[in-house]
């Protein structure tokens, strides 16, 4: 919990740690940065898949000033899909403020945050020093609807297609080293050719001229605490937390189409730098008949080289305010998404976007732009 003046006011940050080389990395390089700004760190080391939702299950925003996910991206889409699917969710995530420290193998969302930088230690300590300056913006949050109702809350995008499925092959091939994700792309070239998927889609173009109309969420307004780690002194700001936007959709509103791709990447307005006034899904289409050396070219080059970006710069685009998505699944076969770096089984999904749902720990100067 925070070190303040009155004790009565000191309430429980849960630092989420998974076990293994995580907890050495955070103790050596974040943690003593925390201790000298007078910060308790209590560590809540995550063991198994699924924890960390069970957790959120039981926290309640009168005992949480924040979470602290210190991990890579999948601990982030597990906590903030547990934050999302709790009772009066508005409320606890907009009163408990999110923290990322980057662990992962994967921290495309502390990228976007902090700016890329190949020295690991730096990264850490520009993710704590933004803990410790508390600046607080809110963000996007991206809402998969599934049908068996367990919805995913992510912060980066979904991926499918040819090189998602790539990079979850090449483990198999561990014994060519640090040349498994080149002989990868080569296995994926001598396969049944075009390695393109059928999808049906909907979805409701930018272009639409929709309403919005404001949603009952909660009949009561309470106070969220805003506060500095500098003089642990909090105030208190107001925002109606009493209704929230959604749009209103027709059924003449949506498009239908089949298509048939490589590729398909979907993004949330956090990745988005084009001010467009409104939360707009960006859709990467890849194409549907590649040449071989083509997507041998494109996958090489994003085992040599970490993209920030989800998809390729060729990839056609739409945007969308929603969107409905059906793969065509061959009997036999497997088809998975990417979501946040998690594999999840393709199955029909709607994808919408929630606007500045979630408060977050930002570094002074982010590299990050908000619709």
């Amino acid at each position: 919990m925070w070190k303040c003046e009155e004790e009565k006011r000191c309430k429980d940050v849960v630092w989420l740690v998974p076990v293994g080389k995580g907890v050495k990395m955070f103790e050596k390089n974040a943690a003593p940065l925390l201790h000298l700004a007078g910060i308790v760190v209590n560590i809540v080391k995550t063991e198994y898949e699924g924890q960390v939702k069970q957790l959120l299950t039981v926290l309640e925003k009168e005992h949480t000033d924040a979470i602290v996910v210190a991990g890579g991206d999948g601990t982030l889409l597990e906590t903030v899909t547990g934050m999302m699917r709790k009772r009066n969710n508005q409320k606890f995530c907009q009163a408990v403020p999110v923290g990322v420290i980057p662990l992962g193998q994967q921290n495309r969302f502390a990228t976007l945050l902090f700016g890329e930088d190949p020295n690991q230690v730096k990264f850490i300590m520009n993710a704590s020093m933004a803990i410790i300056k508390s600046v607080i913006k809110p963000v996007d949050v991206l809402e998969i609807k599934a049908e068996d109702g367990k919805n995913t809350y992510a912060m980066s995008g979904l991926q499918l297609g040819v090189y998602n499925d790539a990079e979850t092959r090449k483990t198999k091939y561990w014994y060519f080293g640090p040349l498994k994700s080149y002989w990868t792309y080569l296995r994926t070239a001598m396969k049944k050719w075009p390695p393109a998927v059928t999808l049906n889609v909907e979805y409701v173009p930018s272009s639409a001229d929709l309403t919005i109309k404001k949603v009952v969420a909660s009949s009561e307004k309470k106070q969220v605490k805003k506060w500095s780690l500098f003089n642990f002194l909090y105030k208190s700001k107001m925002p109606d937390l009493s209704y929230v936007e959604e749009y209103e959709i027709e059924d003449k509103d949506w498009i239908q189409e089949q298509m048939s791709t490589i590729e398909l990447t979907v993004t949330s307005s956090t990745y988005q730098t084009d001010n467009l006034g409104a939360s707009i899904l960006d859709i990467g289409i890849g194409p549907a008949l590649p040449e071989k050396s083509s997507v041998i070219k494109e996958g090489w080059s994003r085992a040599k080289h970490r993209r920030l970006k989800l998809g390729s710069q060729e990839n056609n685009h739409l945007k969308a305010y929603k969107l409905k998505l059906s793969p065509e699944i061959e009997e036999g076969e497997e088809l998975w998404y990417n979501v946040d770096g998690e594999a999840f089984e393709a199955r029909p999904i709607e994808i919408s976007i929630i606007k500045k749902q979630l408060q977050m720990f930002h570094p002074p100067e982010s590299v990050i732009s908000y619709i």
